[in-house]
């Protein structure tokens, strides 16, 4: 099953589980690969979609 850009920006503004939200997740995923001088250009377009 392959989902959207769209359908994956919902999932990580909406998720949550016992250790926090996927949303704090996804941008202290993003701030690390920052960090480090990665750049990722599918991750980059997922932040875009997801504000």
């Amino acid at each position: 099953m392959t989902l959207s850009l769209h359908e994956m920006a919902r999932m990580i503004n909406t998720g949550a589980g016992s250790l926090g939200t996927c949303r704090e997740y996804f941008d202290a995923t993003t701030q690390k690969l920052e960090m480090l001088g990665i750049r990722d250009a599918g991750m980059e377009r997922l932040r875009f979609a997801a504000g």
